[in-house]
């Protein structure tokens, strides 16, 4: 048996795992909201199950947040999990913040490094989208997301009824940029990314820079995701969990209800 001083810690993803956009959500099921859009309106929603993992499954654990948002987008998480008062792993790893609160300076001037060799890559793929989108009459939607000031990804957004549109733009930046970037396409996101971005390696920067040594206790370090872009990080834990409704659930195999759709790693 472990002692009372046992330490938990969850890196969890957010989107598509701890709550969704309503389409995603079961039908009848106990919604509330989750997420805001940039206007302040309920964009994503969590069901019971859901609340009840972090309410009561991980309601002793240090939870991290592991995810594509960047601070902006984290601010308008509800629920005390965009507070990022304990620390999180933010914009695909690029991000890292300590338990204090605070970015690590550290961490962010290497990601600067790359970032800046990767700043025509991601103009050019974001051009590309654009007029692929525009030539096909796409209703497709393509921004560069900035955390921390500086450029870091492309994401490419489209109408839940218009995801063959991201197909086809997967095609043409596959073609032009997948020698020097990964594209996950995740339902109706597609996000390019330079290959330094990964959430594996900023988790273990952060296992071995701010967690403390374990406790007489023992120590439980939970990964939790939905993604296949969350399967590296996900290894790097003890134990990993993933919702019976995910891509990754998808890929291993396992039973997934009826009539869902995968989500978006991108954030909103």
């Amino acid at each position: 048996m472990t002692g009372p001083n046992a330490q938990v810690v969850a890196f969890v993803d957010l989107d598509d795992t701890l709550f969704q956009t309503r389409r995603k959500c079961r039908p009848g099921a106990d919604l509330r909201p989750a997420a805001l859009d940039r206007h302040n309106e309920p964009l994503s929603f969590s069901e019971a199950p859901q609340r009840i993992l972090v309410e009561r499954l991980l309601s002793d654990a240090w939870i991290i947040p592991a995810t594509a948002r960047n601070r902006e987008s984290c601010d308008r998480v509800l629920g005390g999990l965009g507070r990022l008062d304990r620390g999180a792993i933010l914009s695909f790893g690029a991000v890292v913040i300590g338990p204090d609160g605070q970015i690590d300076k550290a961490w962010l001037d290497r990601a600067k490094v790359s970032a800046a060799e990767s700043a025509d890559l991601l103009d050019e793929a974001a051009s590309l989208a654009k007029r692929v989108a525009s030539d096909r009459g796409f209703a497709a939607r393509t921004r560069i997301v900035v955390d921390a000031g500086i450029p870091f990804y492309v994401v490419v957004k489209t109408n839940p009824e218009k995801l063959f549109e991201l197909s086809e733009i997967k095609i043409a930046l596959s073609e032009a940029f997948g020698s020097v970037a990964a594209i996950h396409h995740n339902g109706n996101n597609l996000a390019l990314l330079p290959k330094y971005l990964d959430k594996a390696p900023a988790v273990d920067y952060f296992i071995k820079t701010h967690l403390p040594e374990p406790g007489p206790g023992g120590r439980l370090i939970l990964g939790v995701g939905d993604s296949r872009s969350d399967s590296a990080f996900l290894g790097l834990c003890d134990f990993l969990m993933t919702p019976s409704r995910s891509q990754l659930a998808e890929r291993l195999g396992l039973a997934m209800s009826p009539g869902f759709s995968g989500g978006g790693a991108a954030g909103a």
